[in-house]
């Protein structure tokens, strides 16, 4: 049986479906929950790096505030590949015993 191949927008519509019918309306509940909710997701992953689903549940909830927010997928991807473009301009220092790598700070 061959993979089945799944586009973003897909994903991204069926939880605008859900999410709304679960938890409320873009006017009533904005990005600010799912923001909180992303900083546990964000940790559980931390916890297991290697899990997809740990994965999946971060991408979940960032395409749900980033729905909530106002933005379209479109714009979040161009957004993100402005920021790589910063990221890639910068110097970055080694990494930490976590693995951690932090781009230098320049004073101001």
């Amino acid at each position: 049986m061959g993979a089945v191949m799944v586009s973003i927008e897909q994903v991204a519509r069926r939880l605008e479906i859900w999410s709304q019918l679960t938890f409320g309306n873009d006017l009533v509940h904005g990005p600010e929950g799912p923001s909180r909710h992303l900083q546990r997701e964000a940790a559980e992953l931390a916890q297991a790096p290697y899990d997809g689903i740990e994965c999946a549940d971060c991408l979940l909830v960032v395409l749900d505030i980033n729905r909530r927010a106002g933005r379209t997928l479109q714009q979040l991807f161009s957004i993100a590949l402005e920021k790589l473009a910063v990221n890639e301009s910068r110097e970055w220092e080694p990494m930490d015993k976590d693995g951690v790598s932090e781009h230098r700070r320049t004073s101001a």
